[in-house]
């Protein structure tokens, strides 16, 4: 068994595995947050399934299932059960306060870079006052913004454009005589997909958002847990998902700069972390509730 076979079948294990905890834990406690990163783990696990039977043969809707499952939809899925989780620390609030943020930051300093100034200076104003005027939305309006609402608006957008996207990549043609089986789907998918299409412009819209909804999400739960000194394990684990939410992320990248032979190893690592995290920030909980059980009985 080759490595672009061995490494994906790896982490598509785990990852399965680690869906599987997540959705009969949400059998039972009913949390909105575990359904939602039991969907987008599923994604993470169908895509790497895909990517391991790639390796043996081409199929185009093999294909069209890696591409939207992995690497366009489970980030932000995944980051968006962490958006509900955190509805109660206005999680949703910030999000959406960026986004006013940086789009009145981006549409402003986009026209004075019409005047002149270079795309450098350009990119590093956007960046600051993106910050500035997030702050701004924030303590003039959002805060006061009813979180749950927001996570729900904020999820509706998210299955309104997994739809736009599930389209797009249905409806393009593909390239399968490109394909070839001995590299990485990651290493080969622009020769596949047609020059120009548009699904492409959209994946970063979404992995950047599960970016900072994971990332952020899971180092403010762990800073929250650190600050209160509650459960120094689950600070731990929160932390571990961070680091897997990270690798991935800086993986796709590396995907994007033409380095897509590097993806399937950080996928794997990603998945080991984040299923280590899962199992040390719940590890406490579940035998909290195996022993007040057996105190009860």
């Amino acid at each position: 068994m080759s490595t672009i076979q061995l490494l994906p079948l790896a982490s598509s294990i785990i990852i399965l595995v680690f869906a599987w905890l997540v959705l009969r834990r949400y059998a039972v406690r009913r949390g909105r947050h575990l359904l939602i990163w039991g969907i987008g783990l599923l994604l993470f696990g169908a895509a790497s399934l895909a990517e391991a039977y790639s390796a043996t043969a081409w199929h185009p809707l093999v294909f069209r299932l890696w591409y939207l499952g992995g690497a366009v939809l489970s980030a932000a899925w995944i980051g968006q059960g962490t958006v509900y989780l955190l509805a109660g620390a206005r999680l949703p609030n910030l999000l959406v306060s960026l986004v006013f943020g940086y789009a009145t930051a981006t549409a402003l300093f986009i026209i004075l870079g019409r005047l002149g100034l270079s795309t450098g200076i350009v990119a590093a104003l956007i960046a600051f006052h993106g910050l500035v005027f997030a702050a701004a939305f924030y303590r003039m309006f959002v805060r006061r913004w009813h979180p749950q609402r927001l996570a729900t608006v904020l999820t509706a957008l998210l299955v309104a454009g997994s739809l736009v996207a599930a389209y797009l990549i249905f409806s393009i043609p593909l390239d399968g005589s490109r394909f070839d089986a001995g590299r990485a789907l990651s290493a080969q998918y622009r020769e596949i997909l047609p020059p120009g299409a548009v699904v492409r412009k959209l994946t970063p819209v979404f992995n950047i958002y599960g970016t900072i909804t994971l990332v952020g999400g899971a180092l403010y739960s762990a800073w929250l847990l650190w600050r209160k000194e509650i459960a120094p394990h689950r600070v731990l684990g929160n932390i571990l998902i961070a680091a897997g939410a990270f690798v991935i992320a800086s993986a796709s990248t590396m995907v994007r700069l033409g380095l897509g032979d590097y993806l399937y190893a950080g996928e794997l690592l990603a998945a080991s972390l984040m299923f280590s995290g899962f199992l040390l920030a719940t590890s406490k909980a579940g035998s909290t509730a195996s022993s007040t059980e057996a105190a009860g009985a």
